[in-house]
């Protein structure tokens, strides 16, 4: 990879990375979720526990919500701010494939693995979008990097940092999101058990000082918030291990066609365009394909076994569990990125080729920077800033925002910056603060706000929500045009106002 391809790499890597990375509203639930976990951590300044309504949320460690914060830090409590940690690790993702491309190949399969990664639409999606597994990625790849350079060093080398580094990132992946960071180390003991059984050197990874840093590292928080939460470690060996492998509890493509749906679509299709590579290598060389070729690349290409091995192993655990997403798979994308670069080489390995295949990215990098920015005008029931923006032209005066029996809409407390409440009906369910009932009763006799602005998620709330308010004879206005969600806005005086009215019936105070 020569200088002029580097700095072209470099410049098309940032371009996708951080362009219209704010523009988009936070999506519900899992943006608004980590966004507003972020977001409490930097109000309340406690940094130890991960906090969601201001009520302790442990369903992931820290790391996550540190970044989140961060980047908050830096450009405000908005959208630039809850993303720029996943722009920042998809930079940093690219290139250090670049580098382990290189380290398993040459440099012109690392440039073209470099330019795929850059331009792959499940990893721009993914850098899009606010939650654990962009960063997970990183940590998983500069482990195999770490990994890759210990089984390949020569007897002279220094090996004493790359083995801290592999255990350092290995405990950098377990605070980003626990017991799924593993599944890259039992990829590499599979690797060490076939490298033992054809008799081939394997390196040496145990030191004192990899164990300290995971320990401290991956460890140390756990073990802090374990001993002083009492049942803290039953919730996460039941709901967060055991509910997630073997039960249907959260509800993401359980079914035994699960894995079809979530993780086919993204493996095959998810390196964009490119993948059409496959297709003109099979009709080309046939014979590659045939089964005792394969067994023989296998045997004899230790890259090969363990790129196999990298794909199988995690792709078959993930499979078994029960919860299911898209996303769970992106830690082991660049297997795909690797494997596909390397056929691209195989096939057209020439200066007249590369540049074309450079033109061919720099479009399809353009595809996807114009979709970026696109997306934030397109309306989008998920898009909390769409909502919020319904709310904020109601709201007069002294307003509080309620949601009505709903334990979501993190991404529209986020833009509230914490003042959203949510009611239900006694006994209140966990996520509630206070009782309609009640509520009303304060609205009718003795208003503390100027406004109330209502938020009903489910359609066979809507009526409910209505009759109560009417019952009470509080005269509710029912904004129709707010998408997925049915806003109520009851006011002191009990009348409408022209702002209200406009809300209404203006689409462009609704979008």
């Amino acid at each position: 990879m020569n200088r002029n391809e580097k700095i072209f790499l470099l410049v098309l890597t940032l371009l996708v990375a951080f362009a219209f990375q704010g523009s988009r509203g936070l999506y519900e639930t899992t943006e608004g979720r980590y966004a507003e976990a972020a977001r409490e951590m930097l109000q309340t300044g406690n940094w130890l526990i991960p906090q969601l309504d201001y009520k302790p949320h442990w369903t992931k460690p820290p790391l996550t919500y540190w970044a989140i914060a961060g980047g908050m830090m830096i450009f405000g409590e908005n959208e630039w701010g809850a993303r720029f940690y996943n722009a920042v690790a998809f930079v940093a993702l690219t290139w250090t494939l670049v580098a382990l491309a290189k380290r398993l190949w040459d440099a012109r399969t690392a440039y073209i693995a470099g330019l795929i990664c850059a331009t792959a639409p499940f990893l721009i999606v993914a850098e899009n979008s606010v939650h654990t597994d962009m960063l997970l990625s990183l940590w998983g790849l500069l482990v195999v990097l770490c990994y890759w350079r210990l089984h390949k060093s020569s007897g002279t080398d220094d090996l004493r940092y790359w083995r801290a580094g592999f255990w350092l990132f290995a405990g950098l992946g377990f605070l980003t999101k626990g017991p799924p960071s593993v599944l890259i180390l039992a990829v590499i003991g599979a690797f060490h058990v076939y490298l033992k059984r054809t008799g081939r050197p394997r390196p040496k990874m145990i030191s004192a000082l990899g164990l300290f840093l995971f320990l401290t590292v991956g460890l140390a928080w756990f073990l802090a918030v374990i001993f002083r939460t009492q049942g803290l470690l039953d919730y996460y060996l039941h709901d967060e291990v055991y509910a997630r492998i073997f039960t249907t509890q959260h509800n993401r493509n359980p079914q035994w066609y699960g894995p079809l749906v979530a993780y086919l679509p993204p493996l095959l299709l998810g390196a964009g365009p490119v993948v059409a590579v496959w297709p003109v290598l099979f009709r080309r060389e046939r014979a590659l394909f045939r089964r005792s070729r394969v067994f023989a690349l296998l045997r004899e290409d230790d890259r090969a076994t363990f790129l196999f091995l990298w794909l199988l192993i995690p792709v078959a655990v993930l499979s078994f569990a029960r919860s299911r997403l898209p996303l769970y798979v992106l830690p082991h994308f660049p297997v795909i990125v690797l494997a596909t670069a390397r056929a691209v080489v195989h096939l057209w390995d020439h200066p007249a080729a590369m540049r074309r295949i450079s033109r061919l990215a720099a479009a399809m990098a353009l595809v996807l920077v114009l979709a970026k920015g696109v997306s934030a005008y397109v309306p989008n029931q998920k898009d909390m800033r769409q909502l919020y923006t319904v709310c904020r032209s109601l709201g007069e005066g002294d307003t509080e925002y309620l949601a009505f029996d709903c334990e979501h809409l993190f991404g529209l407390q986020f833009y509230l910056k914490g003042q959203l409440t949510r009611i239900a009906f006694e006994p209140l369910p966990y996520y509630a603060r206070q009782d309609v009932y009640s509520l009303i009763e304060e609205i009718k006799t003795s208003p503390v706000h100027d406004t109330y602005v209502f938020v009903v998620d489910h359609k066979r709330d809507i009526p409910v929500m209505q009759s109560l308010l009417e019952n009470a004879g509080l005269s509710p206005l029912l904004v129709e045009k707010a998408r997925h969600y049915r806003v109520f806005v009851v006011r002191r005086s009990g009348g409408i106002s022209d702002r209200a009215g406009k809300a209404q019936t203006d689409p462009a105070v609704l979008s």
